[in-house]
């Protein structure tokens, strides 16, 4: 329930696989949600300019509001499909994960100051959007980010979320790298948008960040993971928990913790510790990598 409109307001089931709505009534044109204030209340900037706080049943019911699907293009899904990709990945601390649960995974800027970051610096300056991997999550970053803190073993965890996510966001609204994007790689490469910047993660050569040539072919690395392990994805969007396919966590102490706040039964919950290790497909690269650069 929430009274903030001055009225209860039950809660409504609307399509939340989209961040847009309209009125049919209002002539407010299409408005773009850009946060949840609660299970029923969101912001949104309409066409006309204005951002407004609304009560979403109060105005389904008043004036004729309702939740649009764009007309997009779903070739980029279609290629992941291809491929064999079946999740985004996405680490965030694990006392971040109730707030994820209620009002979805979303950028740093229509967040702060709430949350604990994975990136306490953004050094890429991509506030507006939030960070993916595809299929296996940035092992060396999560690894950095595992041994800080008191709670080192169980302190982040791995969020598995559906791709079709893609399918119903307009291309304009997804970035794709093929490096770190807070790389001088990433920054001198204008190419992000669309299906060619996304075919570019899974090159047969991409260089890293350390000058370290990746070729899949000596790597032996399968059709789901990108050439280089630091490449992402980077969403500006809410992506709905409706999106989110399971959570897995580093051992079962941090599973039950988890189990006992988490009330979407839907969303599936297992420890797995292989998840916060390098998969062998990217030895070649870690040897090169802890041994200076190429050899």
């Amino acid at each position: 329930m929430d009274r903030k409109y001055g009225l209860i307001m039950e809660f409504v089931n609307v399509d939340y696989r989209t961040n847009y709505l309209h009125s049919e009534e209002m002539g407010w044109g299409v408005g773009e949600v850009t946060g949840w204030l609660g299970e029923d209340a969101i912001i949104a900037v309409f066409e006309d300019g204005r951002k407004r706080e609304l009560s979403l049943s109060h105005y389904q019911i008043e004036h004729g509001f309702h939740f649009v699907q764009p007309v997009l293009s779903g070739e980029c899904l279609t290629y992941l499909n291809s491929r064999g990709i079946e999740h985004l990945v996405h680490f965030t601390h694990i006392d971040n994960v109730p707030r994820i649960i209620k009002e979805g995974v979303r950028p740093r800027s229509l967040q702060e100051p709430m949350g604990i970051w994975s990136d306490d610096q953004r050094l890429d300056g991509n506030t507006d959007y939030s960070c993916f991997s595809l299929s296996y999550p940035n092992y060396r970053m999560l690894y950095k980010k595992n041994k800080v803190g008191e709670k080192a073993y169980h302190q982040y965890v791995i969020l598995l979320i559906d791709p079709s996510v893609l399918a119903v966001l307009p291309s304009e609204k997804v970035m794709y790298f093929q490096n770190n994007a807070a790389s001088t790689l990433s920054k001198k490469n204008q190419d992000r948008y669309g299906i060619n910047a996304l075919k570019l993660l899974f090159a047969d050569e991409v260089t890293s960040n350390e000058g370290i040539i990746i070729k899949r072919s000596e790597q032996n690395i399968s059709d789901e993971y990108t050439t280089d392990p630091q490449a992402e994805i980077q969403i500006s969007a809410i992506i709905p928990a409706q999106y989110i396919k399971k959570i897995v966590t580093r051992d079962e102490s941090a599973e039950k913790w988890l189990h006992a706040i988490v009330p979407n039964r839907e969303i599936s919950i297992h420890s797995d510790a292989s998840y916060f290790w390098p998969r062998n497909c990217w030895s070649v690269y870690e040897t090169k990598r802890m041994s200076g650069g190429e050899r």
